[in-house]
């Protein structure tokens, strides 16, 4: 592991990831695994195991193992004897799914002293609370704060589980307005919808297949990183409409329809496909879904509410899908394990077998074909192991070799041939729906904290606040720099953790002498806050409302990431906009102005209210 961990290093070094302080940072793969299956309804395995992997290397840099059990501490205890003296297995105490977040944080704590650089990003599923415990421990400080990157493979999947679930759902009520008790409308809709249900679960490959497609386009193009995550946010919404046959939206390098209508030019009509009659059956309508546009009935049935909101879920990952990156380095060190412990079917977990498997097969995973050779010298005291054996792990290193010599090969020679697939898929299995969490963001609202007893000075306060004062006096340097920090990113979370910004400020200097800061500190450090639908809202409408602004008053918006107070470099503000060198744009979409055409209607209809009286009651932000 420190092997790898030199290349990560040596390979940070030549692509400049390196942080104000000279540290060097890298971007690592981390996941887990248990010593039992569970089959999604039982997690109470004895062991667990988690690996940290380089992501340009693709070796392990740390691993770590949980043991909950040992058979002779339970044997003694059993029998109510005092218990020998042995090497005890059991290390840990908590439930079995906080094993995985235990081990990662072990070894994001020990990545300086093991490797000298820094995992500041994190390549994961959204299985566990590992993202969670890092931002809350901070294990490099509040100046570092680790981004998480969520594995493509994973959100794709979770996708193609809502959208088959969406399919299957026999229950979907019929839309609103049907008059219940006309039984010949009734039974138009109960077969509308089987129809539309049906169309839903074979077009699931392709729908996953937009996303899948767009992202990697996104990510390979040049621009600017919030510009193409707001991009690929379009190109998922509209990733439907495309499928379903409505191509008035769509980009050109995604659609066969838009590169026509491009070569036809701007004076050509768009030729919209018209929407298949309701009334079709479903044998009738199969042969013509390709070319027909079934997003009228899909709206007209509810349907397509769903699916947009299924949609709006992955658009709100597009900052994770731009990075086009996934965590299959981590499962294929749980494979190499899982042959280690016998498939899961072996249970290992009563002394130090499952430990020692666990070793090997990260001996196996950085050795690339070499385990046995490598095993055989140091038991041997450095003899190397026989003719037979010499020719096997040679062979099988060659045979690796070649694998991944073959592998860049086909990716370098572009996609293969498409193959059509069966996309009803099986009706014996399925995932238990898991609908990923939200971004993690820092929070911009945080609740007034309860009044609690002062605590103590800790000594080393002055030492750390003598810190953070370096370092804002160094950022002064780079401003330009950290107004360039895309907003929700590592480097931006970073910068702003270590002042006050306009959204926290009024709780800070309204608070009363004599009363712990301790619940608002931990609170805005540590709290994280999942978009609501109003929140969700409020993200997916801001580009349109910044673009209407710019087109009503025919000023330019720019946009932009932290600003800083050059006198007081502890303050400071994400605007959504700035307008010259005075002024800001702060953009707010209440979703109880949605059914307005203008927000002057709204505030007309009482339904927005831009100004409030509310005498000389102060507010938690002044």
């Amino acid at each position: 592991m420190l092997e790898a961990g030199k290349e990560e290093l040596e390979l940070a070094r030549l692509a400049g990831d390196r942080s104000p302080d000279g540290k060097y940072w890298i971007r690592v793969i981390a996941d887990g695994m248990w010593s039992k299956r569970s089959y999604g309804n039982k997690y109470d395995a004895k062991s667990g195991v988690a690996f940290i992997i380089g992501a340009r290397t693709g070796k392990i840099l740390f691993y770590g193992v949980r043991n909950k059990h040992c058979y002779v501490c339970t044997l003694d205890h059993n029998k109510k004897k005092p218990v020998r003296e042995h090497t005890c297995a059991k290390n840990f105490n908590g439930p079995s799914g906080q094993m995985e977040a235990s081990i990662i944080m072990e070894g994001f704590k020990a990545s300086l002293e093991m490797h000298g650089v820094r995992f500041l990003q994190l390549v994961g599923d959204r299985d566990s609370t590992v993202h969670k415990t890092l931002v809350e421990e901070a294990p490099y400080g509040l100046g570092f704060t680790v981004e998480k990157i969520d594995c493509k493979n994973h959100l794709l999947r979770n996708y193609r589980t809502w959208c088959l679930q969406l399919g299957a759902n026999t229950n979907f009520p019929i839309p609103e307005g049907v008059d219940a008790k006309d039984t010949k409308q009734k039974q138009f809709w109960i077969k509308e919808l089987r129809i539309l249900r049906t169309l839903i679960k074979n077009k699931t490959k392709r729908l996953s297949n937009a996303i899948s497609k767009a992202s990697t386009y996104r990510a390979r193009q040049e621009g600017t990183l919030h510009v193409r995550i707001q991009q690929l946010s379009d190109d998922i919404k509209n990733s439907a409409c495309h499928v379903f046959g409505e191509h008035s939206r769509c980009q050109a390098y995604f659609c066969q329809t838009a590169r026509n209508r491009a070569q036809a030019g701007p004076s050509a009509p768009p030729a919209a496909p018209a929407a298949p009659a309701a009334a079709q059956s479903q044998e009738e309508a199969a042969p013509d879904e390709a070319v027909l546009n079934w997003v009228p009935r899909l709206q007209k049935s509810g349907l397509w509410t769903k699916l947009m909101s299924n949609l709006d879920t992955m658009a709100n990952r597009a900052n994770s899908l731009i990075e086009n990156v996934n965590n299959n380095m981590c499962e294929v060190a749980n494979s190499v394990v899982a042959k280690f412990i016998a498939g899961k079917r072996v249970f290992y977990s009563s002394r130090a077998s499952f430990n020692v498997r666990c070793a090997a097969a990260t001996l196996a995973m950085n050795t690339s074909g070499d385990f046995r050779r490598i095993v055989h010298k140091k038991l041997q005291n450095g003899q190397s192991p026989g003719k037979f054996t010499a020719t096997h792990s040679a062979l099988k290193a060659k045979r690796l070799m070649q694998q991944r010599e073959r592998r860049t090969k086909v990716r370098a020679a572009g996609p293969p041939p498409r193959r059509v697939f069966d996309a009803a898929g099986h009706n014996a299995y399925g995932l238990e729906a898991r609908a990923p969490g939200d971004r993690d963001e820092s929070v911009d609202d945080p609740p007034a904290a309860k009044p609690q007893q002062p605590l103590p000075e800790d000594p080393r306060l002055p030492a750390k606040m003598q810190e953070v004062t370096d370092r804002l006096q160094a950022d002064l340097r780079h401003l330009q720099e950290i107004s360039s920090y895309p907003q929700g990113g590592h480097k931006w979370l970073g910068a702003r953790k270590i002042r006050i910004t306009a959204s926290n400020f009024g709780p800070v200097v309204r608070r009363s002498k004599g009363h712990s800061c301790k619940v608002l500190v931990r609170t805005m450090l540590h709290s994280k806050k999942n978009p609501t639908p109003a929140m969700r809202h409020g993200n997916d409408m801001e580009a349109s409302a910044r673009r209407y602004f710019e087109q009503k008053y025919g000023r330019t918006v720019n946009q932009t990431g932290l600003v800083v107070d050059r006198q007081l470099p502890f303050l400071a503000a994400s605007p959504d906009g700035l307008i010259g060198d005075d002024e800001l744009l702060e953009i707010k979409c209440p979703t109880s102005g949605v059914d307005f055409s203008s927000a002057e209607e709204a505030v007309a209809g009482d339904k927005v209210h831009t100004l409030r009286n509310k005498g000389s009651k102060k507010t938690k932000l002044f």
